[in-house]
């Protein structure tokens, strides 16, 4: 027989979910129900469960335990074959190896030659001493709201025009990350110098400490903007700007950023010596939220990395809101930042989408895709930048990305998975070489030996760095006209003008750039018979955006070992019918200019 339980509230107080005494005042009423002279009882039910729910829970546990079971077999499966690939395949360490590293230069500064340590502002870093004047300063901060802000616009203009004391002060990690920044284009020198002591800077700021200070997010916005440069960064996990962007999300939901109605709840540090309305205040706490997504995902897409949804599955009301296309009322800088954000959500779900499907449902999400960027170009065309000047502009730069997201949609065709043939293959790649042309006649709207690739944010940057590979891949191919392989040389040759302005920080691109045309201007026929197709893709199939790079490192590596002398192409054997193309491909050098 079941045990039986009598209940501490009575049956009142627990219908009201009101505090109850009955238990201390029993057999008198409890003292709610003693003021309002109502009937207090106190209910029994059974202390333990009967033989139906023992039943139910037996059960669950069986199930429980079946897809345990279950998933063991699924991981064991995919770790024997992930085993079966690794034997078969070199490591990625090895492969790499193909491509040299030079020694970090930033380790043989000399650093006895430092600057007046009687200077406004001085920091010591491993007994060495680096000191800037107070004009100095104010021209480096000018030199950052002329050539920087304006791609990272989340303070008013009205920032610059406080005194600097004032904002050293209230940050010198922000303080010194704008001088770190602005050095780029001024002084080599300093910023190599200055570089080391910023990094420990956020050490001592963000791990040291707790940070509480909204300022603290804006520095590590500028170091994810621009990243400090280090030619040493091998694997992905070296790579600070991965650790500041997982740092950057967590500390601006701690200070509830993505909560702006409420910011008060949360820290009163996050308040801004910009300006005492909270309007303002507000709005840059949000722009400041905003680039925040946009980094993330700009990084997290070129790097091949899964999207960290931090929040869940909770809706982001900020994001969500910036992602509603009504423009009319924004500032110039909302509409520029609203606009890159669209983008870098549509290339996060692209490329998650494209990565997460099987074959049928990859080709209807590239048509799907190309519709939803060809819909916002338009959109865009419509919207008044009020932009007042001949060179190159927000709209610009905004039309740039989107071209940038469509390479990256039409590259994920090039996948031999696909199986497309050779008529709609061609057309894919007409596709992208029509978007990597636009982007760069819109860059040709700037003096393109001016442009410092540094200087430019790093949406821009891979940008630049993605396209020159995708038109260097597609150079080596015989699959187009002979006047498309001088149009794709000639736009290639301006991008790789850029990437040529600071050979130290792009010795990576340029080396892998330069070997493979080394390795491929005289043996194309031969690596048509190695891959026995036409597809640009044949090792990697997903993050098209990170993968271009290690499938050409790939090519690079695997023909250096295996060498061949056979450069008899048969077209048949590789789905080509002979196009006369044999004598000009054996004389491409894209870098002869």
């Amino acid at each position: 027989m079941d045990k039986k339980k009598i209940l501490k509230s009575c049956t009142r107080c627990r219908k009201h979910k009101t505090k109850c005494d009955a238990s201390k005042r029993h057999p008198l009423p409890c003292s709610h129900c003693s003021k309002r002279d109502l009937e207090c009882s106190l209910d029994i039910v059974n202390a333990v469960p009967n033989r139906i729910d023992s039943q139910i829970i037996e059960s669950l546990n069986d199930e429980v335990n079946s897809l345990k079971l279950t998933v063991d077999n699924l991981i064991t499966k995919k770790n024997k074959l992930i085993n079966t690939i690794i034997m078969k395949n070199p490591s990625i360490s090895e492969i790499q190896k193909c491509i040299e590293y030079p020694i970090d230069e930033y380790d043989e500064i000399n650093d006895n030659d430092n600057d007046n340590n009687d200077d406004d502002f001085t920091i010591t870093y491993n007994n060495k001493t680096i000191s800037i004047s107070l004009n100095d300063s104010e021209m480096y901060f000018m030199n950052y709201k002329n050539n920087y802000h304006h791609f990272l616009p989340i303070f008013p203009d009205n920032f610059f025009e406080l005194p600097i004391n004032e904002i050293f002060k209230e940050s010198e990690l922000l303080f010194w990350c704008i001088i770190l920044t602005s050095s780029i284009n001024l002084n080599n020198k300093l910023y190599k110098r200055l570089s080391k002591y910023v990094k420990q800077k956020v050490v001592d700021t963000c791990w040291f400490k707790t940070p509480r200070s909204v300022y603290v997010l804006s520095s590590l916005l500028i170091l994810t903007t621009w990243p400090i440069i280090n030619n040493n960064n091998r694997k992905i996990n070296d790579d600070l700007s991965i650790k500041y962007l997982s740092l950057m999300k967590n500390l601006s939901l701690q200070l509830g950023l993505h909560r702006l109605e409420f910011i008060n709840e949360f820290s009163h540090k996050t308040n801004l010596i910009i300006s005492k309305e909270s309007d303002l205040n507000n709005l840059i706490r949000e722009r400041i939220y905003k680039f925040i997504t946009i980094n993330l995902n700009y990084w997290l897409i070129n790097l091949g990395l899964l999207y960290l949804n931090f929040n869940g599955n909770q809706e982001d009301y900020i994001i969500n809101k910036s992602n509603n296309f009504n423009f009319s009322t924004l500032e110039n800088d909302d509409k520029y930042i609203n606009s890159l954000l669209k983008i870098s959500l549509i290339q996060q779900r692209l490329n998650e989408n494209l990565n997460d499907s099987d074959i049928t449902t990859k080709s209807i999400n590239l048509n799907m895709f190309e519709v939803i960027l060809s819909d916002f170009k338009k959109n865009i065309a419509t919207i008044n930048f009020d932009e007042k000047t001949d060179s190159i502009t927000n709209k610009d730069f905004i039309n740039l990305s989107i071209e940038f997201s469509k390479v990256q949609l039409f590259s994920y065709s090039f996948d031999k998975q696909l199986n497309l043939n050779l008529n709609d293959y061609k057309k894919n790649i007409y596709k992208t070489l029509n978007s990597c042309f636009l982007i760069v006649s819109i860059l040709q709207k700037v003096n393109f030996k001016l442009i410092n690739i540094n200087s430019l944010p790093v949406h821009y940057k891979f940008m630049i760095e993605f396209v020159s590979l995708i038109l260097l891949r597609i150079y080596y191919s015989p699959l187009l006209n002979i006047e498309d392989y001088e149009k794709i040389k000639t736009n290639f040759s301006q991008l790789y003008q850029i990437l040529k302005t600071n050979i130290d920080a792009n010795y990576k691109i340029i080396k892998i750039i330069e070997k493979f045309n080394t390795l491929f201007s005289k043996n194309l026929l031969s690596l048509m018979n190695f891959n026995k197709n036409y597809y640009l893709i044949n090792k990697f199939n997903n993050y098209q955006n990170s993968n271009i790079i290690y499938e050409i490192i790939w090519l690079i590596y695997i023909f250096e070992n295996n060498k061949s002398d056979d450069t008899n192409l048969n077209w048949q054997q590789i789905g080509l019918k002979d196009e006369n193309l044999i004598n000009y491909l054996d004389n491409l050098d894209i870098l002869a200019f």
